[in-house]
């Protein structure tokens, strides 16, 4: 009933009840409490004077048949809370109960040789619209397990809702990270609870967060109390929206956004956490290695070989190079065995783009959220599980080279990665006295030019995306980025500086998406109002 206990509401003596120890009776504090529920969410209906009080009388109770079944016969735990707190609400499957006194799994409370019916669906409902215009909303429809209603049974076999996901594009000011973009969602959701006043906006901010990580929790909000108000145990709030990314099971491939992976992922819907497939539906379609959806690998060629051969400590050597065009790539080996080598790329021209070290000058070779432009797109590395991919297409050709800074075996290294099926055919213009070579699909350069076609004068590398300005050949930074090089100002971050590095305020912070910014109480300082 969202009641504390009077202590921590601070009645005391004698202004105490039942939550203060006394036998009988209400405090002060548990009288606001009990008001409070009554005047928010889904109570309003209590207010509703539409039964006569000549109409409650003995003789009209005298009709009531009690049914003898108890709610959890006849009622599945997600309807129990539906009935409690509204449409959407799921039982949050704590592993264990109350029960006789002790602590009991579900199991050991369950009565013994109930009778038992299996439930049956009712029609499908009409298809929702898309509820969000971009930013990865849901169109969906429904059926319900009544027909007839399980008794003693969990549910109905199969899946209650069929969906797609639509309206993917992002939005101005969404977060590219999946873990920010949840919070910068339920911070909506939070923001227009208030704003509708289905909870109290003295008492609660619009900073939100998944109200826990046990199963469908991940997909409920929970707002963050304002500065000197505490929140009752259980207070529930609402359902994030449709579409928000949640935490599921995924292969590695598809978990770390690898360039070849099936296309699995998970996302809110009503309340569940439902995984997609690339198809953006609830089937299991997965891609194929040309990047089709429920495709026959027929409309690419795939390119893939091995290199083995040993490199002695401190030798840096070539092994395969990725033409134009190339796209899903992924170079990797097995780090427990090969702990020594290091996966490089350079530009075909020589100028190291992903390396370990160049005589004394320290590149990324620990990409993480800060994955590095080249080629017409990003490059992720992580040289501690042995694995560089990136989605292309390329529109320069990349050299890949090993460096080993110990005596080990190579126990393997391998290349793999999608080209259009007209590759061989590949052709090109080369200025200023370039020649066009066919195995990389671009023109090699007189020294003084560069690029795929020798356009351009300048061997400048810009991190995060930036344009080389080819009167000065020096890097063009935008004002989110600072530096010969372009790196990013803090607090943005990602391959272009278009993340932010965190999404959430404290003590009462509205977070701007723009700045990446917090906008704080007097009395807290930025960039996320943690204090003075």
């Amino acid at each position: 009933m969202g009641m504390l206990h009077d202590a921590d509401r601070n009645c005391l003596p004698p202004d105490v009840g039942i939550m203060g120890g006394a036998g009988v009776g209400w405090s002060t504090c548990s009288a606001n409490d009990m008001n409070t529920m009554l005047q928010t969410g889904n109570h309003g209906c209590l207010w509703a004077d539409n039964i006569a009080d000549n109409e409650v009388t003995p003789s009209n109770l005298q009709g009531i048949t009690l049914v003898p079944e108890l709610p959890g016969q006849l009622n599945t735990a997600d309807e129990v809370c539906e009935q409690l707190y509204g449409r959407g609400f799921r039982y949050r499957e704590y592993p264990n109960i109350c029960f006789a006194g002790v602590c009991a799994n579900w199991s050991e409370a369950q009565l013994t040789n109930p009778e038992v019916r299996a439930g049956g669906w009712s029609d499908w409902e009409s298809w929702t619209t898309c509820s969000r215009t971009c930013g990865r909303g849901m169109i969906y429809r429904q059926r319900i397990c009544n027909n007839p209603t399980p008794k003693n049974n969990p549910t109905c076999d199969g899946n209650e809702y069929e969906a797609q996901c639509c309206s993917l594009t992002p939005c101005v000011g969404d977060n590219s990270m999946d873990s920010n973009l949840i919070i910068q969602r339920a911070t909506e959701t939070c923001q227009r609870l208030i704003d509708n006043n289905i909870i109290n906006g003295t008492e609660y901010t619009a900073s939100g967060t998944i109200y826990s990580s046990l199963n469908h929790g991940v997909c409920e909000v929970l707002c963050e109390s304002a500065p000197g108000y505490t929140r009752p145990d259980f207070t529930r709030f609402g359902l994030i929206e449709n579409g928000t990314p949640c935490p599921g099971t995924l292969d590695t491939a598809d978990a770390n956004q690898y360039s070849r992976r099936p296309g699995f992922y998970y996302a809110c819907l009503e309340g569940y956490c439902q995984r997609f497939d690339c198809a953006n539906t609830l089937d299991s379609g997965v891609f194929d290695g040309c990047g089709v959806c429920n495709g026959d690998n027929s409309t690419c060629i795939i390119r893939e070989g091995n290199y083995t051969d040993d490199v002695a400590q401190w030798v840096r050597r070539g092994w395969t190079q990725i033409p134009v065009g190339a796209y899903n790539i992924e170079i990797s080996f097995v780090y427990n065995d090969m702990k020594q080598y290091y996966t490089e790329i350079f530009s075909k021209e020589g100028t190291p783009i992903i390396t370990s070290s160049i005589a004394g000058d320290s590149r990324i070779f620990q990409t993480k959220d800060s994955p590095v432009s080249f080629g017409g797109t990003l490059w992720h590395n992580d040289a501690f599980v042995a694995i560089m991919h990136a989605k292309g297409p390329l529109t320069e050709p990349v050299i890949v080279k090993v460096y080993s800074i110990d005596s080990n075996s190579n126990t393997g290294m391998k290349y793999i990665y999608s080209v259009p099926s007209d590759i061989e055919s590949c052709s090109g213009i080369c200025e200023n006295g370039g020649t066009w070579n066919t195995d990389i699909c671009a023109c090699d350069c007189p020294s003084g030019y560069y690029g795929s076609l020798c356009i351009s004068q300048c061997s400048t590398l810009c991190n995060n995306g930036a344009a080389v300005n080819e009167s000065t050949c020096e890097c063009m930074c935008n004002e989110k980025q600072y530096g010969s090089k372009c790196d990013c100002l803090y607090p943005f971050t990602g391959g272009y500086c278009d993340t932010c590095s965190f999404v959430t305020c404290e003590n009462g912070g509205v977070f701007n998406t723009t700045s990446c910014s917090c906008a704080c109480l007097d009395g807290f300082d930025e960039p996320q109002c943690k204090g003075e």
